[in-house]
């Protein structure tokens, strides 16, 4: 069995690590990046909002600004509240009044450019404006956004770590599910390879594994098939060469050793096995080219009345000598076909000669031409013995015979002519059936393509 260099079952366990790993990269480098934007932009508001009322309430007890520059010994309370060095105060007339990093006291700067500010109003009247320095506010922030990202990288490292173990082991149980059909999909091929018969893989799944178990057992059941047919091909060729090639040497030589004259009646014996011999290899070679597909038909636009015409002349003396009725039927206007004449005579010769080994004494054949929808049927029509509804499918097949007891050497004939006729029409384009009753007769019908 051939080991295959990189597992199946790997690569889907691989793949859905990789798609587990490049999924939490993607979603810490999103979740840090959005939280510490969320973070910083959430804590910035809420200490401004804070400053802003305890502002509003020292202006109110102080009646002024005065006094808000200076720092208290403690922290700071209701009557002197402590601004960070990134949010500062001017009073109405735009100058600064509490300590900042950037910006001394009575500096005027434009609060206007200000992102976060609030406009301080007193009885209709305004008194300052608070406001946000954000170029001086990145370096505050540095630490909690550090101990915010590395607290988020932890989780991400904790949740990641417990997020691949699963998608292995989920991975694991899809391989298996998705491999096991393939392993015995590749056990069966492997018994096909040295000829043994396998049974049916069980079909599992309703995707697309399933569907290819479906379409290999369809597969190795046409294989057993063609190989059932090929050993019984082998045998029937082997016994209807063997048969006539044993009579003529059997003549031969004993003509040879003088223990039988050389008389007209024997040498026409000899010589008829020898043409039954020629006429089974050129039927053979004429479906070998057929299925090579080097059989080359000679085609001209022929009128379908004048080909059955011809094939009713050359039997007619036959069926008249069996007592049997050769009778044609053709339609009205007729389109011309595109077809070999020699090769449709050919089918057409087999399958009259066939309906008269087969149609008793008093019965009738008929050749038939109607026109049909995108081309002309032809058929030959007979009240012979007819075909038995289980063995109808199996007529075109080569080598079948629907009576096993005749042979070429009994009057029968070599199973080929249904099977030639079948090639050399589908060479056409064309397709052939046959419809039979038994003991009521059979009609074989040849639809030929216009064009």
């Amino acid at each position: 069995m051939l080991i295959p260099k990189r597992s199946l079952r790997l690569q889907v366990m691989l793949g859905f690590a990789l798609a587990c790993v490049a999924g939490l990269l993607a979603f810490g480098l999103l979740v840090n990046n959005l939280t510490v934007r969320s973070y910083q932009k959430t804590v910035q508001q809420n200490e401004f909002n804070r400053f802003v009322e305890a502002a509003l309430r020292y202006h109110q007890e102080v009646g002024s600004w005065e006094g808000l520059a200076r720092r208290p010994e403690g922290p700071g309370g209701p009557r002197h509240p402590v601004p960070p060095r990134h949010i500062g105060v001017v009073d109405a007339e735009g100058q600064v009044v509490s300590n900042m990093d950037e910006f001394p006291l009575g500096s005027t700067p434009d609060v206007k450019a200000s992102s976060l500010r609030k406009e301080l109003v007193v009885n209709g009247q305004l008194i300052g404006t608070v406001f946000h320095d954000s170029s001086s506010d990145e370096d505050s922030w540095g630490k909690n956004a550090e101990a915010l990202v590395a607290t988020s990288t932890r989780t991400l490292i904790y949740s990641g770590a417990i997020g691949l173990v699963l998608s292995l082991l989920f991975g694991a149980y899809i391989s298996g599910q998705l491999i096991r059909p393939l392993e015995r999909l590749t056990l069966a091929a492997g018994s096909l390879k040295f000829g043994r018969q396998q049974e049916k893989v069980p079909v599992t799944s309703e995707d697309e594994v399933g569907t290819l178990t479906v379409a290999f057992n369809e597969m190795s059941e046409q294989l057993v098939k063609a190989e059932q047919q090929r050993r019984q091909m082998i045998a029937d060729i082997a016994h209807d060469l063997g048969t006539p090639l044993t009579v003529a040497s059997g003549y031969v030589q004993s003509m040879h050793q003088g223990k039988l004259a050389a008389t007209r009646e024997r040498l026409d014996v000899v010589y008829d096995e020898l043409l039954l011999l020629q006429n089974l290899v050129d039927d053979l070679r004429l479906l070998s080219l057929a299925d090579a597909g080097m059989l080359t038909l000679h085609r001209d636009f022929t009128p379908p009345g004048a080909l059955m015409q011809t094939v009713q002349k050359a039997f007619a003396f036959r069926a008249e000598k069996q007592n049997i009725r050769l009778t044609l039927q053709l339609d009205d206007a007729l389109p011309e076909v595109n077809l070999d004449v020699e090769r449709m005579r050919q089918v057409l010769g087999n399958l009259v000669n066939n309906a008269l080994h087969y149609t008793p004494e008093g019965g009738e054949i008929r050749l038939m031409a109607r026109k049909v929808e995108g081309g002309v049927m032809l058929q030959v029509q007979d009240t012979g013995v007819g075909i038995p509804a289980e063995k109808l499918p199996f007529i075109f097949e080569r080598f079948y015979r629907v009576d096993e007891t005749r042979s070429p050497e009994n009057g029968g004939g070599s199973g080929l002519g249904l099977a030639i006729a079948r090639s050399i029409v589908e060479l056409h384009g064309g397709k052939i059936s046959a419809q039979s009753v038994l003991r009521q007769g059979t009609t074989i019908n040849i639809e030929i393509p216009d064009g």
